[in-house]
């Protein structure tokens, strides 16, 4: 069923666009209790980052007061931020990439639940290293406010390493998704 706001333009000729003849079907094929599922699924998502959250927060340690960096501690710093900023980048390269993919790949092939599923985990995981990375850094402002410093303690540590894993496993599961998406495109398509 068309929305109410595209009517008028479907009367004058405008086509909607694939994306969101797909969205549509989608949306169509989920019952009510999947869509609950879903939702249940995110509120516990949502509880598990803010429980992460503050189970890092409250990471017991002890560190000496520093009024001022050294340069091997400046550069640390450096080191650190520069590999938080590249994985975000790339993270969000890989959200759009899978994203461009899904939009542009051939309407002629079916995009089978399985397939789907994974660019969802896909975007799950690479969601979660952009979450990470911002933890991370969050992290990072943290301990330099309250004038101590040491990367390897645990509230900073473990985001960084979450952010950097995540993002594997993100990438991983997308490769796998476009794998199967090209074959099952040229297993429909074959003559």
């Amino acid at each position: 069923m068309p929305q109410p706001l595209l009517r008028p333009l479907e009367r004058s000729g405008f086509k909607r666009p694939i994306i969101l003849l797909r969205l549509e079907g989608i949306i169509k094929r989920l019952s009510r209790s999947k869509v609950l599922a879903f939702y249940l699924l995110l509120a516990l998502v949502v509880a598990s980052v803010i429980l992460t959250e503050a189970v890092i927060a409250r990471l017991p340690f002890a560190s000496p007061e520093v009024t001022n960096l050294t340069d091997v501690e400046k550069k640390e710093l450096d080191i650190f931020t520069e590999m938080n900023k590249l994985l975000t980048t790339l993270a969000t390269l890989t959200i759009g990439a899978t994203s461009a993919f899904m939009i542009n790949r051939d309407s002629r092939a079916e995009l089978r639940p399985g397939t789907l599923g994974r660019a969802i985990t896909g975007w799950v995981f690479t969601g979660a290293s952009l979450y990470f990375g911002h933890l991370s850094y969050q992290r990072v402002l943290w301990m330099l406010n309250g004038h101590f410093f040491d990367l390897f303690l645990g509230t900073v540590w473990w985001p960084s390493r979450a952010q950097f894993w995540s993002f594997l496993v993100g990438v991983v599961v997308l490769l796998d998704f476009v794998r199967s998406s090209i074959t099952r495109a040229r297993s429909t398509l074959e003559p």
